[in-house]
């Protein structure tokens, strides 16, 4: 069988019988080399293809009657990847079952791919190694424990801050990684120094510390690097080699960040919209359990986990296609009111977090939460708690699906205020599903603030007050503001509404959604003043705790 790559990055074989599931072992001078079976080929640039036997026979493709044809594209092949600034991951695998180790091909320079001219003094301050096994591994899990303590110190910083800070923690954290990588490969390369011998436990240590090490560059903005360290995990197969369960879904959770994120580092920092694209195509060619994986298709919508068959565009906007638009733009007043009276209290204007901070490049984005999709805070008892009624009888804010209806997955959905402050950019993103959508109501709208959704041609939108602007967040996004006052929405995500009518939840009565059906039934100028009336009805028992709460002042709770 022969699989001919559309793409250098992509996994270049030829083998006979090929089995349901390739595996992948680690080399980081190789590409693509997949394991079937008892067999794995692959092609070492420049020395040329290499035919591996699970018994350590090694065949060359050269000059064994495979023809010049074979020979040829090999020779083009190795000239095409060095011309590739993506360094590629692994391959080759010697499996023997019976010593419990896995041995992975390596050349020289595999500490050095992604990280060059490390020295010792990233080890834990120059302390005397011990080369056994059982302390290189304990040292390492110790150096991964205090890197992960690292980041999410950072990541509480910017909850609490939601401003871009030092990122010398981020930092502090990387030498750790690196270090540690370094270790692992010095610790188990083979006494030829062309193979890591990784026992299971080894295995798992090394590909978690590449990971995080992927993770930490891309906080950072070292977008080379961090897709590098994407491209190795997908090549490593570290998805495949470390899932718990057989299920593609969890396959396609782990993978779908790492396409998601190489694609758009790819097409926006690397200025490689040609990589991207290629990548895309990868992606959406990757099958396991003979099922494809990511059925994107659209290389501007790559969420980590895709739902097919839902209508896809970037923005909603068609008259009357979601009521929940027209819902917010009726009931503007009221959630103005209500947004004003929050910002009143110092307090509030306090508790404003972020906690996607990885997105942020410059300045400022915050949120404060009304509803986290399990309860409703406590500023919707305080203050604001006409518009957390009015919220609380949207089915497609607070509805439910059986998870058979959403890709099996039980994601909540969400409301509150964003908070985008003047000199902030916002990274390209995606969202993480494809099967719920935002709605953005303008609430405090200076000029200056905008919106990409979807191609990077397409032009940007701006925000106005009393206006809903909603959009599908799987598409690539970014938010930027050039302006000098601070803008606010109302943000509410929902559910995306060919997915037809959720279930209300039991805890809502019937007079609560009757209520508010009757409000957006209501026509004419007189609807606000009907709402104003119409409150009372919605949330009783909330009312009556804010009266009781007035002398004592606010609670806070996000």
């Amino acid at each position: 069988a022969r699989h001919l790559p559309p793409r250098p990055l992509v996994s270049a074989c030829f083998c006979d019988r090929p089995q349901i599931r390739p595996r992948v072992g680690l080399d980081a001078e190789m590409i693509g080399v997949a394991s079937f079976g008892g067999r794995s080929c692959g092609f070492r640039h420049p020395a040329g293809w290499q035919w591996q036997r699970r018994r350590s026979q090694t065949l060359s493709l050269f000059g064994l009657g495979h023809g010049p044809v074979i020979a040829a594209f090999s020779l083009a092949l190795a000239i095409l990847v060095r011309a590739t600034p993506v360094i590629q991951g692994a391959a080759s695998v010697d499996s023997d079952a019976s010593e419990g180790r896995r041995s992975f091909a390596v050349d020289d320079n595999v500490a050095a791919a992604s990280a060059a001219g490390l020295n010792s003094a990233v080890r834990r301050g120059g302390a005397t190694r011990d080369k056994g096994e059982v302390g290189t591994l304990e040292r390492c899990r110790q150096i991964l424990v205090e890197a992960t303590v690292l980041r999410e110190a950072y990541g509480q910083v910017m909850t609490r801050t939601h401003t871009l800070s030092d990122s010398k923690p981020l930092r502090q954290a990387l030498a750790f990684l690196l270090g540690s990588e370094e270790d692992l490969v010095d610790e188990y390369r083979s006494s030829d120094g062309r193979r890591l011998e990784l026992s299971e436990e080894a295995l798992h240590l090394y590909l978690h510390t590449l990971d995080l090490i992927a993770a930490t560059y891309d906080d950072l903005d070292e977008a080379p690097l961090a897709t590098q360290y994407f491209a190795r995990l997908l090549d490593y197969d570290k998805c495949g080699r470390l899932r718990k369960t057989n299920a593609t879904l969890e396959h396609e959770y782990c993978s779908g960040r790492y396409f998601s994120r190489s694609i758009i580092l790819l097409r926006n920092n690397m200025g490689r919209p040609d990589l991207a694209e290629q990548m895309f195509h990868r992606a959406t060619k990757h099958r396991v359990n003979l099922q494809m994986v990511h059925s994107w298709q659209d290389q501007w919508q790559v969420p980590t986990l895709y739902m097919p068959g839902l209508k896809a565009k970037p923005y909603w906007d068609e008259p009357g296609e979601l009521p929940l638009a027209e819902f917010l733009e009726m009931h503007f007043e009221t959630f103005r009111q209500d947004f004003l009276a929050v910002m009143d209290k110092p307090a509030y204007q306090e508790a404003f977090t972020q906690n996607d901070h990885g997105l942020i490049s410059a300045g400022s984005w915050g949120e404060l939460k009304l509803y986290n999709g399990k309860q409703w805070m406590s500023v919707c008892d305080d203050v604001a708690w006409r518009s957390c009624s009015l919220l609380r009888a949207r089915p497609e804010l607070v509805g439910k699906f059986p998870t058979s209806r959403t890709h099996n997955v039980a994601l909540p959905k969400e409301a509150g205020y964003f908070k985008l402050l003047p000199g902030t950019r916002l990274k390209p993103h995606t969202g993480p599903v494809n099967f719920h959508l935002y709605c953005h109501l303008g609430l405090s709208s200076p000029s200056g603030a905008w919106l990409r959704v979807g191609s990077s041609s397409a032009r940007p939108r701006t925000w106005h007050a009393g206006r809903a602007m909603c959009f599908d967040d799987s598409f690539e996004h970014e938010a930027w503001h050039d302006g000098s006052e601070p803008r606010y929405v109302l943000m509410v995500t929902f559910w995306h509404p060919d997915l037809g009518e959720p279930e209300m939840p039991s805890d809502i009565a019937a007079p609560v959604v009757a209520a508010a059906s009757a409000q957006v039934d209501s026509a004419g100028p007189s609807a606000e003043r009907a709402s104003a009336a119409s409150d009372t009805h919605l949330m009783p028992e909330r009312r009556h705790k804010r009266r009781r709460r007035k002398a004592s002042g606010p609670k806070v709770g996000v």
